[in-house]
């Protein structure tokens, strides 16, 4: 399966480049690009067994911006710098 078909499109920065490409059938050269974060970090074993506990988020591209910029709701209901995790 190709990388973009898995994609979330409100997660894609590079969506709107991707789209052309998309059409005209080159399908399995594209990536697409998730802004996000991954952190893991090793937990204190209570019973004796060592444990890690990961955190992952991604950064959706619909109402991006500064802090300053970006606030709020737009008016198709996106949330300014919206993260899921």
């Amino acid at each position: 399966a190709l990388a973009w078909e898995h994609v979330e499109g409100r997660f894609v920065w590079n969506g709107a480049a991707l789209q052309p490409l998309v059409e005209a059938g080159i399908g399995p050269w594209l990536s697409p690009i998730v802004h996000g974060a991954l952190l893991c970090e090793p937990l204190e074993p209570l019973s004796g067994v060592s444990m890690t506990a990961c955190l992952v988020s991604r950064r959706s591209c619909e109402h991006a911006g500064t802090r300053f910029k970006a606030r709020g709701i737009n008016d198709d209901g996106h949330t300014a710098n919206y993260v899921e995790t």
